[in-house]
């Protein structure tokens, strides 16, 4: 799949700045969070947000198994 025709998902955090990511990955299955560090570097994660300057958080991913990803 073409990074260009995959959509940005706003994944959701909770935490003081939003840093915390609550979503399972259900791609994965080991405990990786939408949205996290470790999702960001899979192979199904095509494209993110730049991340901030200041705490490294993003609030998008475009992933190619978004579908199965959040069930």
């Amino acid at each position: 799949m073409n990074s260009k025709n995959t959509e940005k998902y706003w994944f959701k955090t909770t935490g003081f700045n939003d840093d915390t990511c609550t979503e399972k990955c259900m791609v994965k299955d080991n405990g990786t969070m939408i949205g996290s560090v470790k999702c960001r570097e899979c192979d199904f994660c095509k494209v993110h947000e730049k991340p901030c300057e200041f705490t490294g958080n993003v609030s998008w991913i475009k992933c190619e198994k978004l579908k199965e990803a959040h069930g």
